[in-house]
């Protein structure tokens, strides 16, 4: 698939960093995505995304944080893989539990 600037329409290899707002995301896949941007390179953790999502819901949100985020997350990745990042499922090695980032796909470096 061929990417193109949000804003001048000129293709890339893929969308940089500052692109990725422009990404057509709607909702709770626009929430995560800006949070991860900001973020960038750096992780964030489950506990912030969950914040972002929910942290003005008097109820504070659904009652399975863990699915929730999970499906969220992997919605996301499809979304953002046309545009060559994407959202790297946590290794299990030790501290990346519950953690996530964006990174580029391979061969869009």
């Amino acid at each position: 698939m061929n990417i193109h600037c949000p804003t001048c329409g000129h293709e890339l290899a893929v969308m940089p960093l500052a692109g990725v707002s422009e990404i057509p995301l709607e909702g709770q896949a626009r929430a995560i995505a800006d949070l991860l941007a900001k973020a960038y390179p750096k992780s964030v953790s489950r506990t912030a995304i969950w914040d972002a999502l929910y942290g003005d819901d008097p109820n504070g949100g659904p009652d399975n944080p863990d699915a929730v985020i999970n499906v969220r997350i992997y919605r996301l990745r499809k979304q953002l893989a046309p545009y060559g990042w994407t959202v790297p499922k946590a290794s299990p090695g030790r501290g990346n539990h519950g953690r996530y980032r964006l990174v580029r796909l391979a061969g869009n470096q």
